[in-house]
């Protein structure tokens, strides 16, 4: 049901956002229209209150419960399926637990941009989910592992008890295959795109100024130029701002 009503207000926010682009006459590319509407579909809003954000945290839990429970009863193509939707929802877990941290301020903004360039952005996002799919071998050697043969252990302990370790070390090793796979491609494409790892780093004035409005970013988004680091204005439009000016009044550079 909450899914449903995320996508109706998607709808309503991408039907505003290109009706204002007409009347502005503003061109939208493809990319940048797909990114807008992935940040329509965020869970949570920026300004949510972190209660909000553990309701949904639990109920995003109760599908990851759900789809491990379901890989148990299938095989083949839909438990490739049920591994992309698990990779889907941990992901969901994942940034939905940064956004929580980014509200508090507990980072500084160096360390917080550090963390949503190399985990949250718009080139990587998806690579981890997917590749879950490929790593059944890995499910697969779990349930097979010894976790399944300590009978004693499970008698001492309960079953319930031991199915959660079990399930906490399959939830615990997906999280870490998708943060590990979001880190290594974004310094990849970092490196291939802008030619230096300080794109990582560097401070930009309109990530701070955005600050966690925006869900994710974009790494392709950014320019580099004299050891300093931009926005083109492609990117500013994926984030719903369809003009900048400067302190003087006049259009910018970039």
């Amino acid at each position: 049901m909450y899914r449903i009503v995320l996508l109706r207000r998607s709808y309503i926010l991408c039907n505003r956002f290109g009706m204002r682009c007409f009347r502005l006459q503003e061109t939208l590319s493809r990319k940048a229209a797909a990114v807008f509407m992935q940040e329509s579909m965020r869970l949570s809003a920026h300004s949510s209150s972190n209660f909000f954000r553990v309701a949904i945290l639990y109920m995003l839990l109760e599908g990851v419960m759900s789809d491990l429970f379901l890989l148990i009863a299938q095989d083949g193509p839909n438990a490739k399926l049920q591994y992309i939707s698990l990779g889907y929802n941990l992901s969901g877990v994942l940034l939905l637990l940064f956004e929580m941290l980014e509200s508090k301020n507990w980072l500084c903004e160096k360390a917080r941009l550090l963390v949503k360039r190399l985990i949250f952005s718009y080139e990587t996002s998806l690579f981890g989910e997917l590749l879950c799919a490929g790593v059944m071998n890995y499910f697969t050697w779990v349930n097979r592992s010894s976790l399944k043969e300590t009978h004693p252990a499970a008698l001492a302990v309960s079953y319930y008890v031991w199915s959660l370790v079990g399930h906490g070390v399959l939830v615990l090793g997906l999280a870490a295959f998708i943060t590990s796979v979001r880190i290594v491609l974004a310094c990849v494409y970092v490196l291939r795109r802008h030619r230096t790892c300080a794109v990582l780093t560097a401070p930009c004035c309109v990530d701070t100024t955005l600050g966690v409005r925006c869900k994710m970013i974009m790494l392709g988004g950014y320019y580099w130029h004299d050891d300093q680091l931009y926005y083109k204005i492609e990117a500013l439009k994926a984030f719903g701002v369809l003009k900048m000016v400067e302190e003087d009044g006049a259009d910018p550079k970039r």
